[in-house]
């Protein structure tokens, strides 16, 4: 699991979990009691529960980005807050035709549902347990790259220019169709 530094558990200690997430353990504890009920399909074949489990994890991924400690952790993968790296897991999660795996997300459901009460001795590392979970996620879930931006061309000359060397427009080309070729 990731580890916390000491200025994240500064964090978190500061900005503990609010009870939001306690509206989701019934969701959670059904998904959890059928995930463990049935045999899962290793098969490649889309789970027929996949969209439950999508559901109740996007839930608790946007519960999880509107807490305090999210807009003030720094981001694992930019310049951001962790909020932002939650944003990104939520848009690849809802995504995610046929690679969506529940064991992935797994350990966070089962931590969210064993949430121990506030005033609890336990609460303060149930919460480093959430967050450690949390950056586990954003640090191994596959995200997807874009494809790379290929400038369409004709015969190697680019469609437009982006020189500000070159002056007029018979240094351009617009778009052409095939060219025809007579013999």
């Amino acid at each position: 699991m990731a580890g916390l530094s000491q200025e994240d558990r500064i964090i978190i200690k500061n900005h503990p979990l609010t009870n939001l997430v306690n509206r989701l353990q019934d969701a959670l504890q059904e998904a959890e009691r059928i995930y463990e009920s049935r045999l899962i399909s290793y098969n490649g074949a889309v789970d027929s529960l996949d969209p439950l489990y999508r559901n109740v994890i996007s839930e608790l991924v946007y519960t999880l980005q509107g807490e305090g400690a999210a807009y003030s952790l720094p981001s694992r993968l930019n310049d951001g807050d962790v909020a932002s790296d939650l944003a990104q897991l939520f848009k690849r999660l809802r995504k995610a035709k046929g690679n969506f795996r529940y064991d992935d997300y797994h350990p966070l459901v089962h931590l969210v549902i064993q949430r121990p009460p506030t005033e609890s001795q336990n609460a303060e590392p149930w919460n480093f347990d959430v967050w450690k979970a949390v950056f586990n996620l954003i640090d191994n879930i596959p995200r997807s790259t874009p494809p790379t931006s290929i400038p369409p061309s004709y015969d190697s000359t680019p469609v437009k220019s982006t020189s500000s060397s070159q002056k007029g427009s018979e240094q351009t080309r617009g778009t052409a169709s095939r060219p025809s070729f007579a013999s």
